[in-house]
């Protein structure tokens, strides 16, 4: 039987040896243990400053198994110099991953040849798997061999995450079934071992959405026009447009006046505010959550309110609704939130309002679309693909059973007269 061929991207055992080298001409030197000297010479003479040459065999891309080489004053100095050169020929080839690479190498890969360089995904979603990866993932099982990770080792591993961070679960089982794709398109393993795994269920939540009633929705309204703290923070204007357009707080803070048209009465949302990385810096995203543009009608409430801010408040570089108060050049979401977060704790007398969120916003708006035209209606509105995540997430529903009263009060036998006719008697 014949030996086996080296696997692809890999090289065999180094071979040092050691030259006389006189201009083009390489003499191939004779090693008696710790000596060298040329093969014609009796007295085994010790050349002077001899040079090294390693060498292996290197298994390239297309299969084909190839004599590589390189040189150096030492056999030291010729195998590091050969070894930097297949390292280098080994990243260049089609499979950089095999069953023996470790978790942690497969994840890295992943990194910089999918998720980094794709255009299909959002910022955030790609520095939330960055965050999972290497948080989450890694310290756990980086260690493991991908043939090592077999489905039931990913599955308790899932499942112990899940007992205290189901969401963090949710979110590594995608990234390792991506992962694992590519160990399969690269050959490294014949099926995907994430995609065997138990699926990260959650209790359903028993209470539903919450969203604002009308009074508070007035309260909120009046209080916050009425609070110049809020006022000098553009916060009475800000809960105006969120609830005429049911926007994330994020594609609010991103709106410009090129996306308004005050004349037709419409808004177009066209990108989301993402705040600034270790990767990146802060920057207008050029497309919602959602990766629609979409235009919406203004109610004419929010419309004043913009016609205002178009009379009142410089726009900025960026032509901004909002423009930013500091020195960053967009107003960041998450600090809006903390300022609103801030009012609400201002507001004494008023712990109904404890639990309000940028959130409730969209998802009070939603409500009410869905009560007056339809979930249908409603998912357009907020910009979702389909009605299943608005009813799931942004709407709250009434359990009012059918209107079947007229089926049921034929049961009653006017003979025996009406209900509570006895009580009015006498």
């Amino acid at each position: 039987m014949g030996r086996s061929p080296l696997p692809v991207g890999t090289w065999g055992k180094v071979t040092r040896t050691p030259y006389l080298v006189d201009g083009r001409n390489r003499t191939k030197l004779v090693q008696d243990g710790v000596r060298y000297y040329l093969p014609d010479d009796d007295a085994h003479t010790t050349p002077q400053r001899p040079r090294w040459k390693a060498h292996t065999r290197f298994r390239d891309s297309d299969g084909v198994t190839r004599l590589v080489e390189a040189w150096g004053a030492s056999g030291a100095a010729a195998e590091r110099a050969l070894t930097s050169t297949l390292t280098e020929r080994a990243a260049r080839t089609d499979s950089t991953v095999t069953a023996a690479t470790r978790l942690h190498a497969l994840a890295e890969f992943w990194l910089r040849t999918d998720v980094r360089p794709s255009t299909t995904r959002g910022t955030r979603t790609k520095d939330k798997y960055d965050s999972i990866t290497r948080t989450v993932i890694v310290p756990a099982i980086g260690q493991l061999m991908l043939r090592e990770c077999t489905a039931g080792r990913l599955d308790r591993f899932l499942r112990t995450t899940a007992a205290e961070h189901p969401a963090n679960a949710r979110t590594a089982r995608s990234c390792l079934t991506q992962m694992f794709s590519v160990a399969v398109r690269e050959g490294a393993l014949g099926a995907n071992p994430a995609k065997e795994t138990s699926s990260i269920r959650t209790e359903p939540a028993t209470e539903g959405v919450d969203v604002l009633t009308l009074d508070e929705v007035r309260t909120i309204r009046k209080l916050v026009y009425a609070d110049p703290w809020a006022v000098d923070r553009d916060l009475h204007h800000l809960v105006d447009v969120m609830l005429g357009t049911s926007a994330r707080i994020g594609e609010v803070l991103a709106l410009r006046w090129s996306d308004v048209n005050l004349d037709a009465g419409t808004v177009a949302i066209t990108g989301t505010i993402i705040p600034k990385t270790s990767n990146m810096p802060q920057h207008r995203q050029p497309f919602p959550k959602s990766r629609k543009h979409r235009v919406q009608r203004l109610p004419r409430p929010t419309r004043d309110v913009l016609a205002l801010r178009l009379a009142t408040v410089p726009a900025g570089e960026h032509d901004l609704v909002f423009p930013p108060q500091g020195k960053t050049p967009y107003r960041d979401p998450s600090n809006t939130g903390a300022q609103l977060r801030t009012w609400r704790e201002r507001q004494e007398g008023h712990p109904e309002l404890d639990r309000v969120t940028s959130h409730f916003f969209r998802r009070t708006g939603a409500t009410e679309v869905e009560r007056a035209a339809g979930l249908d209606v409603a998912a357009k509105q907020l910009g979702h693909s389909n009605s299943q995540v608005t009813a799931r997430h942004y709407v709250q529903r009434v359990d009012l059973g059918p209107d079947v009263t007229a089926i049921l009060e034929t049961l009653y036998d006017e003979a025996a007269g009406t209900p509570g006719a006895r009580e009015s008697v006498g």
